[in-house]
């Protein structure tokens, strides 16, 4: 279910671009164990080649907004650049061009607002308590750097045509605010470094990257919000701020898919169900 702009472009791939469910067939046809990780890299290829797509088009939506000024002037050129540049025509896409051109272009418009309503931001808190909802602190809590700043988290991204609306707000400190920066799926952030020992795991010795928590949290999120039908901010209010980071199976090695922050015992979602 989208509830901004940007989330709707992603459907709106997923649902007509042509080659999408030929790639995901392809990978699936494959059948290779891949150490284990077969499912787990596939919707991580997968994943990471929509939102190339997504994100170029979207760019291309911004470069043609600064050249032309009416709507049907910008939907010819984005028909013409998307075909040249980015080989999208109507063999690999199955719906009207201009309805996609349409959306990408009301992206590029979300991008360009300027930041978020102080009414918006304190709204959005009161539905979390008053606290972050990634890392679940206060915000009047303070730590080793100080106290926390409140802001306002675009769930999804307004880089990416995330609407400036309470349905797509959250309230964040900026730490998380700022360690998410543009990430809108878990595919989007940098994963390949995380991958541990389960002795130095053990030892309790494992420095993690913020933005690499906020990805996993992300990923329960978008598992709740496809096993519940609901949006992408509800899911996150349902499943609650992150817990620590725990291991899910016994393993040689610990990389990003085999953890998690939240325990299975605290939400009813599937954890196995692809995002």
């Amino acid at each position: 279910m989208a509830s901004s702009f940007g989330e709707a472009l992603l459907f709106q791939l997923l649902r007509y671009h042509r080659e999408l469910p030929l790639l995901v067939e392809s990978v699936d046809r494959l059948g290779v164990s891949l150490c284990g990780r077969s499912d787990d890299l596939a919707d991580f290829y997968v994943g990471s080649t929509v939102m190339n797509i997504h994100m170029r088009l979207v760019k291309l939506a911004v470069d043609i907004r600064e050249e032309r000024e009416r709507l049907d002037d910008q939907i010819a050129l984005f028909r013409v650049r998307a075909a040249a540049q980015l080989g999208l025509s109507h063999l690999t896409y199955g719906a009207d061009l201009d309805d996609l051109a349409r959306l990408a272009i009301r992206c590029a418009e979300m991008s360009a607002r300027d930041g978020v309503p102080p009414n918006m931001t304190q709204a959005a808190a009161i539905e979390t308590a008053g606290r972050c909802y990634s890392c679940g602190l206060y915000f009047t809590d303070e730590d080793e750097l100080g106290p926390l700043v409140r802001t306002g988290d675009h769930v999804w991204p307004a880089s990416l045509g995330g609407d400036t609306v309470l349905s797509n707000m959250l309230p964040a400190c900026g730490r998380c605010n700022s360690a998410k920066q543009h990430m809108a799926v878990w595919q989007m952030c940098w994963l390949q470094p995380e991958v541990y020992s389960y002795s130095k795991w053990s030892r309790a010795s494992v420095i993690m990257a913020n933005a690499v928590k906020m990805a996993l949290h992300t990923r329960a999120a978008f598992d709740h919000a496809h096993v519940a039908g609901s949006t992408l901010k509800t899911a996150f209010l349902a499943i609650g701020a992150r817990e620590s980071v725990e291991v899910i199976d016994d393993d040689s090695s610990i990389d990003f898919f085999n953890m998690r922050v939240h325990s299975p015992k605290s939400s009813p979602t599937d954890w196995n169900i692809s995002g």
